[in-house]
């Protein structure tokens, strides 16, 4: 049995909760991760901002049409992709994040987490200890791990000298 904190990252980034949307893109870019969880001063979980929820904002939307008995307006997006990162570049980056809080605990089994992941549908999930951000785990450490017990070969090469 694989605990979760055998495989997690032990420092990971996070988003203190009065970020803002151009801080957190400034910071993916920087640490090269796709989404990091947002935490109050205390470490808590608030929530999880991706470079998905950033793109959902900037991309361009449909046409919406809508019918009220003669008349269909028609609302038409179109901001170019340029101005809408200005006007987001400033806003609270609880503004446009997910609140949606996924975690797992640090006793946690890794099958646990991998049904997590399933339920969820997401890639990366806040490890919690007391109620605090210490860890994440992405279910490409899983897979590694996994593949690594059952492969001889799997994975990054052992240094040498290493059992």
């Amino acid at each position: 049995m694989t605990m979760v904190t055998e495989i997690m990252e032990k420092v990971p980034y996070t988003c203190p909760a009065g970020a803002t949307v151009g801080d957190v893109i400034r910071q993916l870019a920087n640490v090269q991760v796709t989404g990091v969880p947002i935490v109050d001063g205390d470490m808590r979980l608030v929530g999880y901002i991706t470079d998905g929820d950033i793109m959902r904002f900037i991309a361009p939307r449909k046409p919406q049409v809508y019918s009220w008995c003669e008349h269909m307006p028609i609302l038409v997006d179109d901001d170019p992709v340029e101005e809408k990162m200005q006007v987001l570049l400033d806003k609270p980056v609880l503004e446009i994040a997910s609140r949606k809080k996924i975690y797992a605990e640090v006793d946690w089994d890794i099958s646990e987490v991998a049904d997590l992941f399933r339920r969820e549908k997401v890639k990366k999930i806040a490890v919690l200890d007391g109620g605090r951000v210490v860890g994440v785990v992405t279910e490409s450490a899983i897979i590694r791990h996994i593949l690594q017990k059952i492969l001889p070969g799997a994975g990054p090469e052992e240094p040498d000298g290493a059992a």
